[in-house]
């Protein structure tokens, strides 16, 4: 059976991917949940980071799964199982996107982050955070009181976000595995047309998308996380057998 690779977002850990992954290794599927650089230790270990050390964790993860794999990447995780399924066609099997940060809800915030990612490209990136006004982007009021991802995010760690997504962005028509994508109608994070500028420039002939709405940013831990490893579950079934 093809193995799976988990891939949390930025500023999260493997913590999140978890409920996923018991559920998929429960029905005999081997899980690979690994954290990415800066990731599930200190806010301050993402001020010196580098996208390229995230996109070696994914590469090696690949690499970890010798009959290929099925890859679930949430939000900056969907941008690097997009990645990979560019740059390995013959290992990645399937891909199952949830919320993916293709683009940002809000101008404001996308205007910061080009800025940002400009002037890091120049000049030393100051040691300065992000504060997550608010908290996590979780409708469910209990997991968002124990979510553990870091409250604030270094600006180091925004910049190299931005640079993986235009690269992403540029990558998109080099992804000819089956898509799934995953979002909330609810999303505060990413823009309501992320999914369907996925949808319009991936060559996959196999494209589903699924919609919830009890949900807000954080699908693998939020009110519809059991929705979204049924879906996941459901794509799986459809890639093997072709049958729904």
């Amino acid at each position: 059976m093809t193995d799976v690779l988990l891939i949390h977002g930025l500023s999260g850990s493997p913590a999140d991917m978890q409920f996923i992954g018991d559920r998929l290794a429960r029905g005999g599927q081997r899980v690979v949940n690994r954290a990415l650089p800066g990731h599930g230790t200190r806010p301050e270990d993402l001020l010196t980071v580098r996208m390229q050390d995230w996109i070696d964790v994914t590469v090696a993860g690949i690499g970890a799964c010798p009959q290929g794999c099925c890859i679930v990447g949430q939000s900056m995780g969907a941008l690097l199982a997009l990645y990979g399924a560019a740059q390995y066609p013959d290992k990645v099997k399937g891909l199952a996107l949830l919320a993916p940060a293709v683009r940002l809800a809000g101008g404001f915030n996308r205007l910061f982050l080009a800025l940002l990612y400009r002037y890091s490209r120049v000049l030393p990136v100051p040691a300065l955070y992000y504060t997550k006004v608010g908290g996590a982007d979780i409708a469910d009021p209990a997991e968002k009181e124990h979510y553990g991802a870091y409250g604030k995010i270094a600006f180091n760690a925004l910049a190299q976000f931005e640079g993986l997504r235009r690269l992403v962005l540029g990558m998109l028509p080099r992804v000819i595995a089956p898509a799934l994508m995953v979002y909330s109608a609810n999303d505060h994070t990413i823009a309501p047309n992320a999914v369907e500028i996925i949808d319009r420039k991936i060559r996959s002939t196999i494209k589903n998308t699924v919609v919830f709405s009890g949900s807000f940013h954080v699908l693998s831990v939020d009110r519809d996380k059991e929705g979204v490893v049924a879906a996941i579950l459901e794509f799986q079934k459809l890639i093997k057998t072709g049958v729904t």
